[in-house]
């Protein structure tokens, strides 16, 4: 199946690779400090837990996780009329987050001699 490639211990280098990427990428993103929020809002607000950016990365590039929903898992709410609500500025603190840690793991790569154009042509965070 594997045409051969395969190390003894049944890892492919391909494999290998992709953990030294992951690896670069995790150290990349741990020189980022924890996203936090300070509510501000006379609502009844969720407890805004601090988000590393290895958990957003993860959770949204990894898990399918969408920013609203990781909003919400970590507290990043205010209770308006009963219904948890993400205020605009803390959704748009996220998706800069998010565009922030992406460039970190790019550049992590880029130190590393990875060669990442083919691999993030037309990323886009919408």
């Amino acid at each position: 199946m594997d045409g051969g490639q395969q190390s003894a211990g049944g890892i492919t280098p391909h494999l290998i690779a992709v953990g030294q990427r992951v690896q670069i990428a995790q150290q990349g993103l741990a020189t980022l400090p924890d996203l936090r929020h300070r509510a501000r809002s006379s609502d009844e607000c969720g407890a805004h837990q601090p988000i590393s950016y290895r958990v957003l990365i993860d959770s949204v590039c990894v898990f399918g996780v969408d920013l609203a929903e990781l909003a919400l898992r970590k507290g990043w709410f205010v209770k308006r009329d009963g219904k948890h609500t993400i205020p605009k500025q803390q959704s748009q603190k996220l998706k800069a987050a998010l565009v922030e840690g992406l460039e970190a793991v790019r550049i992590s790569w880029k130190d590393a001699n990875i060669d990442v154009s083919k691999m993030v042509e037309g990323v886009e965070v919408g």
